[in-house]
């Protein structure tokens, strides 16, 4: 860095100025410094990275009569999970129910903490996880009719803070921090952040919840992306690193 303080290096997660405030959460799966640390409700000291943590599955017709509903769920990186298919029975009410209620007894899914939940209209059903990105499937045969299914995906989860890089901190060989291991989070202040583009100083914050390389990095873009309320406070520098100021939870 110059004397006066233009970012020409640095490491991601290094804390920048003196008016910062610091919080720690366990580590729910790898956490690296300099990225964005997640919560959900009900979990006051657990932390995990950015997914898209919600799966709206959509019906665009009701369920008829001897339908077969068939679930898959595909963990990141893992083997499809079949879901026990369920049998249209009485009505659309309570076959959906009948979906719901085969997803949350699937043992694979209850370890990997995937539930399912009945949505807000008529025709969803809600899947959610936490620690890890899928993909959800709700097809159906038989019957005078098959409803098809789309999939939105969302983030219900809370983004807290950035991973701080701490020297005394416990890391793995990889450079983050374990599961179950505690994580100092910068929620008030600023923080070096990777950027995926050439952001400005004073442009809003924003990162990237899409699966793949880039997920997790920040950039100004509000296009399918989350809203930190923050702002950065640097240019892109060599290393594509920029100061984020952070102003709490979003």
């Amino acid at each position: 860095m110059s004397a006066y303080g233009e970012l020409d290096a640095g490491l991601q997660g290094n804390q920048q100025g003196l008016d910062n405030f610091i919080e720690s959460v366990v580590a729910q799966e790898a956490i690296f410094p300099g990225k964005p640390v997640m919560g959900f409700l009900g979990e006051e000291n657990n932390g995990y990275n950015i997914h898209l943590d919600t799966h709206t599955l959509l019906g665009d017709a009701d369920f008829v009569a001897s339908n077969s509903i068939a679930v898959t769920v595909i963990p990141q990186g893992s083997l499809p999970i079949a879901v026990t298919p369920v049998v249209f029975t009485v009505d659309q009410a309570t076959t959906r129910l009948a979906v719901v209620n085969a997803i949350n007894a699937n043992a694979a899914l209850a370890a990997l903490k995937i539930t399912a939940a009945i949505g807000t209209g008529t025709r969803d059903i809600v899947i959610t996880t936490k620690g890890q990105d899928i993909t959800a499937t709700i097809v159906v045969t038989l019957g005078a009719s098959q409803a098809i299914f789309a999939d939105t995906a969302s983030i219900v989860a809370k983004f807290m803070g950035v991973a701080i890089q701490q020297a005394l901190g416990y890391k793995d060989s990889t450079g983050s921090y374990p599961k179950t291991q505690p994580v100092p989070i910068l929620t008030h202040g600023r923080i070096l952040v990777p950027v995926s583009v050439a952001v400005q100083d004073k442009q809003p914050a924003y990162f990237i919840t899409a699966v793949g390389a880039t997920q997790g990095q920040f950039t100004n873009s509000n296009s399918g992306t989350y809203d930190i309320g923050g702002f950065f406070r640097s240019n892109r520098n060599a290393v594509n690193l920029a100061e984020l100021e952070v102003r709490g939870l979003k």
